[in-house]
């Protein structure tokens, strides 16, 4: 299996081919382009320099600019987080359940990863610029979800729910998760169900993408970014999935 990788210039040439053809859940926005990370977690990953940085600092720190500006690797903090059996599993260890960061700069991306919840309330994927959280898609024993997030916190922004797709999950269930940003639309996909959105706070420029835990446990195990290039039919595909009828969670 691949390494967690950045990949460099010399390694333009490389793109969905490098990961094969069975393991990637067909997208309904976009296509895939470069692959830009690809990390598996079954054995510890690169560390961020930033991790000593904050050492005893309680709460979320993954959008320091000392963390952002690195860009060297993962920052696994707050929280406990181990890997076991081909995976890294987030422990409730502080007042804040565990984050772990990776800094990228992304623009249009297909992102890909596998979930576990072991007693956790939620496992989400979250998006941030440099200034807050941007965006998130959030896994619990009753389904997925997806929004847009507060951006100022403190400020008048406020959260916006894209919507939810009603799933029991088990504890100890593996489920893959895709999720598609493209321009100003998001669409995020679980079992062949989706949820799309749409906010104009998508098309910015991301800075850092995070995994956090809400709760006891979760696991999460082969994260893939591509860059993104919209689909041909996506308008056509874009008004059917909005209008279509959702069932109630």
């Amino acid at each position: 299996m691949l390494r967690c990788i950045t990949l460099s210039l010399a390694l333009l040439a490389a793109t969905v081919t490098a990961v094969p053809e069975a393991t990637m859940a067909s997208t309904l926005m976009t296509t895939r382009g470069r692959l830009v990370l690809c990390e598996d977690f079954d054995r510890p990953v690169a560390l961020s320099s930033a991790n000593a940085l904050f050492e005893g600092v309680l709460g979320v720190v993954d959008r320091d600019p000392r963390f952002v500006q690195r860009a060297d690797g993962w920052l696994l903090h707050p929280g406990k987080w181990t890997f076991v059996d081909g995976a890294i599993c987030g422990t409730l260890a502080e007042r804040h359940g565990p984050v772990a960061a990776y800094a990228i700069p992304l623009g249009d991306a297909v992102i890909q990863f596998d979930v576990q919840l072991n007693g956790a309330r939620q496992a989400m994927f979250r998006l941030n610029d440099t200034v807050d959280h941007v965006c998130r898609v959030i896994v619990t024993p009753e389904g997925l979800a997806a929004q847009k997030d507060d951006h100022d916190h403190d400020g008048p922004d406020q959260a916006v729910p894209f919507g939810k797709v009603a799933l029991p999950i088990r504890a100890g269930e593996w489920k893959t998760v895709l999720l598609e940003i493209c321009g100003a639309d998001l669409v995020a996909s679980i079992d062949g169900h989706s949820i799309v959105g749409t906010d104009p706070l998508l098309v910015g420029p991301k800075a850092t993408v995070a995994l956090v835990v809400s709760g006891s446990s979760a696991s999460f195990r082969r994260l893939r970014i591509w860059e993104a290039k919209p689909k041909s039919d996506w308008p056509g595909q874009r008004v059917r999935l909005l209008t279509a009828p959702r069932k109630a969670p």
